[in-house]
C-alpha cells in the first residue's frame, strides 16, 4: 500500500483557487450567461425531498416518535439492517476537493458543486441512485480520508471525483480499505468501464480485434490509468499512455511519480519513448481524456486505416466530429452531450454501486 502524499496543501482558500484553462468559455463557446441566470432561478440544481407526506398525526408518530424508536433499536443491534431502514441502502456522497475539474484545473470546492450536483442528476436519472455532494475544504489527502472514514456510516458509498493525481488513487486505495462500503472513483473505476463498453462496440464497426490493436491514451491520471489497467485485464495487449510530456515510460525522469511509473511498467515493457505524436502515429485507437495534448487532424491522420477516436475530455472535446471523421477516424465518440455518440461513465457507475449493493 501506497503511503499518502500529502503534499501539504492543506486547507484552501477557495478564492485562490487556479484556473489553469484561461478564459475558458468564449473559446468553447458555452451558453455562459444563460447557464448562470437558469441556475440562479432554480438556486442549485437538487433539493432535499420527504417519501412520506405529513397529513395528520398518525404519521407523524409513525415517522418521528415513537415509530422511530423501533429502527433504532434493530439497528444498534444488527448494523447492517441500516441498508433496510435507512437512506444508506441507495444513497451515496459524491465526494471532491476541486483540485482537478475537467479541463479547468485547481478551482477548488466552491466552485466544484455545481459539477457535483449535476453528477447527483446523472445518478438518479439514470441508476435511481441517490447522491449528495460533500465539497471538502481540505486538498490534505488524510484530511479527506479522514473525512471520509467520519462520515461514512451515513451513506452506502462513495464516488470520489474531481481530486488531481495522484492524490485521488492514494485516496481511493486508502478510504476502500478503511470503510465498510464501495469506494468507487468516476474516473478510474466508471470511465473504464463506459470506455470498455464503447470499445468493444467499435471494434465490431471497424472489423478489428482486441489483441491486434494498438492502443494510446492521452491523460494519465484516474481515468488514463483505471482504463489502461481495464483494458489490460480485459486482453488488450498493445496499450501506451501519455501526458503532456508524451509517452510513459519507467525510465523517464521528468514529471513521473509513483502512479504514472507503476502503469508504465504494466503498459510498456520495451520502455518506447517519443511525444504524443509519435505514440498517435499508426495507432488504432486513441482515447484521449485531457486537453493537455491537442488533437489535430493531422495527428488523426496519422493514425492507421478505419482508426477509432474516442475524444473524451470535457467540457472542450478539442476536435469537432466533422474534422475527425474527414482525417480518416471510422468511429468518433465525446463526452460531450450536445454531440452524437456520447460516452458517459453515468450508467456504469450507478449501476456497479447497485451490484454492489445487492451483494450486502
Amino acid at each position: 500500500m501506497q503511503k499518502p502524499e500529502n503534499g501539504k496543501q492543506g486547507r484552501i482558500d477557495s478564492s485562490k483557487s487556479n484556473q489553469s484553462s484561461a478564459a475558458p468559455f468564449p473559446a468553447l463557446g458555452l451558453r455562459s450567461q444563460e447557464d448562470l441566470e437558469y441556475r440562479k432561478q432554480l438556486r442549485g440544481m437538487i433539493t432535499v425531498a420527504s417519501k412520506v407526506p405529513l397529513k395528520d398525526r398518525s404519521v407523524l408518530s409513525l415517522v418521528y416518535t415513537p415509530g422511530v424508536a423501533a429502527p433504532c433499536l434493530e439497528i444498534a443491534k444488527a448494523p447492517l439492517t441500516s441498508f433496510d431502514y435507512t437512506l444508506r441502502g441507495n444513497t451515496i456522497a459524491l465526494v471532491s476537493d476541486g483540485s482537478s475539474a475537467y479541463s479547468f484545473g485547481n478551482i477548488g470546492p466552491l466552485a466544484t458543486l455545481p459539477m457535483l450536483e449535476d453528477a447527483c442528476i446523472l445518478f438518479k436519472t439514470f441508476g435511481g441512485v441517490d447522491a449528495f455532494p460533500i465539497s471538502l475544504g481540505t486538498q490534505d489527502v488524510e484530511e479527506i480520508i479522514a473525512a471520509g472514514i467520519a462520515i461514512w456510516p451515513t451513506f452506502g458509498g462513495f464516488c470520489l471525483s474531481s481530486i488531481d493525481s495522484p492524490r485521488a488513487l492514494t485516496v481511493t486505495d486508502h478510504l476502500a480499505r478503511a470503510v465498510n462500503i464501495p469506494v468507487l472513483h468516476a474516473h478510474q473505476q466508471g470511465t473504464a468501464v463506459a470506455v470498455l463498453g464503447a470499445l468493444y462496440n467499435a471494434l465490431k464497426l471497424v472489423d478489428k480485434t482486441k489483441e491486434h490493436v494498438r492502443i494510446v491514451i492521452n491523460g494519465a491520471g484516474p481515468g488514463g490509468i483505471g482504463t489502461a489497467q481495464l483494458l489490460l485485464q480485459d486482453g488488450f495487449q498493445h496499450v501506451l499512455i501519455c501526458d503532456r510530456l508524451g509517452i510513459l515510460h519507467r525510465y523517464r525522469t521528468h514529471n513521473m511519480n509513483w502512479a504514472k511509473l507503476d502503469i508504465a511498467r504494466q503498459t510498456n515493457p520495451n520502455d518506447i519513448s517519443g511525444t504524443f505524436s509519435d505514440a498517435v502515429r499508426g495507432a488504432d485507437v486513441l482515447i484521449a481524456l485531457s486537453s493537455w495534448n491537442t488533437i489535430t487532424p493531422e495527428v488523426i491522420s496519422s493514425m492507421a486505416e478505419r482508426s477509432i477516436v474516442f475524444a473524451l475530455a470535457l467540457p472542450d472535446p478539442g476536435v469537432t466530429p466533422e474534422d475527425a471523421q474527414s482525417a480518416g477516424a471510422a468511429v468518433f465518440a465525446t463526452g460531450h452531450p450536445d454531440i452524437p455518440n456520447m460516452i458517459t461513465n453515468a450508467l456504469p457507475l450507478s449501476t456497479l454501486f447497485l451490484r454492489l449493493w445487492s451483494t450486502v
